[in-house]
């Protein structure tokens, strides 16, 4: 989200879930000015809030949510859930690591339904990445791409990037995936740790994560038309040797980055970096 308000008088909380939660996340829906809040629960269900958001006065209306949209899903704090929202095709991506079954990555589309486009139709789960407990996700504006960001268990626990492409604005709508490209293939890669990333504007993203040895870095990639993923950093800035927990986001007016850590070589101090890409 760049700036869903761009002023409030005041604000609006809701409860979510009624217990304790895991993994919440929100993303903004501009065309229906909706903000989507997901959480697990500790049943392991997964569950996305919708809230009709006035871009005036801040404020949220609730509007419920569809029940659980998934059961057995991990409910760790970390990397286990990831959803972003398709503006042009106005799709919700909601993905997640269900345990039942097939263990790894699924995930549900979501179509604006109902009077104002307040509610949402949930596609069937897809199962494309079973080896895969640890992810994050983005929309890549320029190319209208779903990009993935994941540790790959059945390949050394390396961290990949894929990029797909939703086909349509149905309730039917399917996903058409690229090939997948090995990030960093040099030390095993810690999920719990987090991954993040963030896309930047004129096809780039932005990533961060952290190796098993704690060393934490970020990269880049540029992101193509037909679902492929170029251009990866040749080398990736080490932010520190001793970190976890790990942010990116991106500032588009100033085409600028951040990237923001936990360094235990200084007392376990958040600590942040400014990020500029190059040509």
């Amino acid at each position: 989200v760049d700036s869903p308000a761009t002023s409030y008088a005041s604000g609006h909380s809701s409860w979510m879930g009624g217990g304790q939660i895991r993994s919440p996340q929100t993303v903004w829906n501009p065309r229906d000015k909706m903000v989507y809040a997901t959480y697990t629960n500790m049943s392991n269900q997964l569950y996305v809030q919708r809230y009709s958001g006035n871009t005036g006065s801040g404020d949220l209306t609730d509007n419920g949510n569809d029940g659980a949209i998934a059961t057995s899903v991990n409910n760790g704090n970390e990397s286990r859930v990831a959803m972003c929202y398709d503006t042009a095709k106005n799709q919700l991506f909601m993905s997640y690591n269900r345990t039942d079954g097939t263990n790894g990555w699924k995930y549900r589309i979501g179509t604006p339904n109902s009077t104002n486009n307040t509610g949402l139709d949930w596609g069937n789960q897809v199962a494309p990445f079973n080896s895969v407990y640890y992810a994050d996700v983005c929309y890549e504006p320029t190319q209208g791409k779903i990009v993935l960001l994941y540790r790959d268990d059945a390949n050394s626990d390396d961290l990949y990037l894929i990029a797909g492409q939703i086909s349509d604005s149905t309730s039917s709508a399917t996903i058409t995936w690229g090939s997948a490209v090995r990030v960093d293939g040099s030390n095993n890669i810690a999920g719990n740790s987090r991954l993040s990333i963030c896309s930047c504007g004129s096809s780039r993203v932005l990533f961060s994560w952290s190796r098993t040895s704690n060393d934490t870095r970020c990269g880049a990639a540029t992101i193509t038309a037909g679902n492929g993923v170029t251009d990866i950093s040749a080398s990736f800035p080490q932010l520190t040797g001793n970190g976890a927990y790990s942010n990116v986001a991106w500032d588009h007016s100033k085409d600028k980055g951040v990237v923001t850590y936990r360094d235990a070589n200084t007392s376990d101090y958040g600590m942040g970096r400014l990020v500029t890409l190059g040509a």
